[in-house]
């Protein structure tokens, strides 16, 4: 955490609790394909769908690049939750195919896609220069910490027979949590505060659709 600097500090938190949720999802996700299938070949399928929605951020950067960082990292983490929560909904009646689970993984991975370049984006242009410097290595440690504790987290509840509809239930709150993180942020440094750049003051930026492109300028 950077001392004093209030919403540097939501991303951190925000993007620490996400990336313990990814933890839990990268473990659970090809187990669970497995179980529902049956078959080992369900690992691969299930990492070739996470893997293939990196082709829509090909296809739709340039789109997302003009909308707000913090509106994207927020829809992404609502996508997430509710997918989350429709899964574990669906594991927990024992109504879950194979073939479904495997549009929502795909439809989760399409989510998290545009997740990480949103926050990269975001803290040059909400923060001083001084701060930015900072900010690579506090986001790298609390990438791979908060990664390897929700990887550590999912093994130990599967270790005790906990069942995968409540860990994917789990998973459905990280993302609520980040999300929430968020909206603060989003409150904090686009609704009210005043921005500056370039000597340039902005204000109350809303929902505006030019906001991004006439703060990049």
């Amino acid at each position: 955490m950077v001392k004093g600097v209030r919403g540097l500090n939501l991303l951190v938190t925000a993007e620490s609790i996400s990336n313990f949720g990814d933890g839990i999802w990268i473990i659970l996700m090809p187990l669970l394909g497995y179980n529902l299938w049956h078959s080992s070949l369900a690992i691969g399928i299930v990492s070739l769908v996470t893997l293939s929605p990196y082709v829509l951020g090909i296809l739709f950067s340039n789109y997302v690049d003009r909308m707000v960082p913090p509106v994207v990292m927020i829809i992404c983490d609502v996508g997430r939750m509710l997918l989350s929560f429709l899964l574990a909904v669906l594991l927990l009646s024992g109504r879950s195919t194979f073939v479904l689970f495997i549009v929502l993984v795909f439809l989760l991975s399409s989510f998290s896609v545009f997740y990480i370049p949103s926050r990269t984006a975001a803290v040059p242009n909400f923060f001083k220069k001084e701060v930015v410097q900072k900010t690579e290595a506090i986001f790298n440690v609390s990438d791979f910490l908060f990664l390897v504790v929700g990887k550590l987290f999912c093994g130990f509840l599967l270790g005790i027979s906990v069942s995968y509809g409540l860990l994917v239930l789990i998973d459905s709150f990280t993302f609520l949590v980040s999300g929430f993180c968020n909206y603060f942020f989003y409150k904090m440094y686009v609704k009210k505060v005043i921005i500056s750049k370039n000597n340039t003051v902005m204000v109350d930026c809303k929902f505006n659709p030019n906001f991004w492109t006439n703060l990049s300028a």
